[in-house]
């Protein structure tokens, strides 16, 4: 029989010394039981397919180098495929599409636009950078500027002390039709509040297991009752200047702080898109349970503004701690939509209110009018709780979102 002309295997090394006894095999080999000497050898030594040796270059059991490898693959014909290059790295400007797959930018809502924020080029490091630290630290100034005036004017002024307990009055008198039961339902509100943040953190734990931001959110919930306590029955001193019966301070009001630091707590835990709402409604909360505490004749107004703002700037340093966590910058869920719709709308509520409120309190210290005192103290309250939340929503604007000149200033 005739065999095809020898060809190496894809396991052989080509390079290996082959001579032509071995390379080309006898086709009389099958059948063959003695040598054939003579003439006949002869003949079928000139009808074999003459091949040269194939020089040497390294041992057998050497390795094969890398490019004589892929020059055989290249040159092994057509039952096999050369080995592909390696596919080069997306350049900077690379624009991911659904899936991975290379496509137009389809805005940073859509799957694209997520995976085209998670590019290298768009993740920081986990570390916030100077301009959004000094956002937090000029927020928390303010917030202490108007938390220093509240307690100083309103604790230490007789004008303050006067208008103070004169709001206190007006409440104390237009709620005394108030039955006991009502009264009861009112204490409950601090408790209800803190009842439904405690289910939320559980919730949330088992759903999204953002157990960081969670103990986050437990630790500037406790900070804010423990300061609560500590600038009440240690730290500050109300004078006694014959106005308030009262003469032990009750400044932050406990009952506001430890609503509005339940709802800060599941505010803090929250993945990023429930924050706007969850703020919201935990404003509410804390607005309820401090007209509860004036009401059932606990606190007066400024004890329940101190109390909301104090927790505010809890609030803020929550957020900065969350700043150098890398879950809560990978988090590409915008906020962008709510705050163009809370941000707008509660700052300038709380700019209106609280001129109104300023207005009010002016009206009670120079030409009185029954109820003004207490209306000023409800729209200072309202205008405290707007303003905070405002803030804390504006806070959560990511630092990784590319944004032209013009977003940065007039967009969210």
């Amino acid at each position: 029989m005739v065999l095809p002309p020898y060809r190496a295997s894809a396991d052989q090394d080509p390079t290996v010394v082959l001579s032509p006894q071995s390379a080309v095999p006898d086709p009389a080999a099958d059948d063959a039981t003695v040598p054939l000497t003579g003439p006949q050898a002869q003949a079928r030594q000139a009808a074999a397919p003459q091949t040269q040796p194939i020089q040497a270059t390294r041992p057998l059991s050497a390795p094969r180098p890398a490019a004589a490898k892929t020059s055989y693959q290249a040159q092994a014909g057509p039952n096999r495929q050369a080995q592909a290059p390696l596919r080069p790295a997306p350049a900077a400007g690379f624009q991911a599409g659904y899936r991975g797959q290379p496509g137009p930018y389809r805005g940073e809502n859509s799957p694209s636009g997520r995976l085209h924020m998670l590019a290298p080029s768009h993740i920081r490091q986990t570390r916030p950078s100077l301009w959004i630290l000094l956002q937090h630290f000029f927020s928390a100034g303010v917030l202490f500027a108007l938390l220093y005036s509240t307690l100083s004017f309103f604790l230490t002024t007789e004008r303050g002390q006067r208008l103070d307990e004169v709001a206190f009055q007006e409440f104390s008198y237009q709620f005394l039709t108030y039955t006991e039961q009502t009264s009861q339902l009112l204490d409950l509100v601090p408790a209800t509040g803190a009842l439904a943040a405690g289910i939320g953190l559980v919730f949330i734990l088992v759903w999204k297991h953002r157990f960081v931001p969670a103990l986050v959110g437990l630790a500037m919930a406790v900070g804010a009752n423990v300061s609560t306590q500590l600038l009440k029955n240690f730290f500050l001193v109300k004078p006694n200047l014959g106005i308030q019966e009262a003469l032990g301070n009750s400044a932050p009001s406990g009952h506001t702080t430890f609503a509005a630091a339940a709802g800060l707590a599941l505010f803090l835990a929250s993945p990023k898109r429930f924050r706007p709402s969850v703020a919201f409604f935990g404003m509410l909360i804390a607005m309820a349970a401090g007209y509860s505490t004036i009401i059932n004749g606990w606190h007066r107004p400024a004890d329940v503004v101190s109390a909301i703002l104090l927790t505010g700037l809890w609030g803020i340093l929550g957020l900065v701690i969350l700043r150098f966590l890398r879950s809560e910058e990978l988090d590409m869920n915008s906020t962008q939509r709510s705050g163009l719709i809370l941000v707008p709308l509660l700052s300038i509520t709380s700019f209106f209110v609280g001129f109104c409120a300023l207005a009010l309190y002016w009206i009670t210290d120079t030409n009185p009018i029954p109820g003004s005192a207490s209306v000023a103290a409800i729209c200072l309250i309202i205008a405290t709780a707007t303003f905070t939340t405002s803030v804390l929503i504006a806070l959560l604007r990511p630092q990784n979102k590319q944004r032209s000149a013009y977003r940065k200033v007039w967009a969210y």
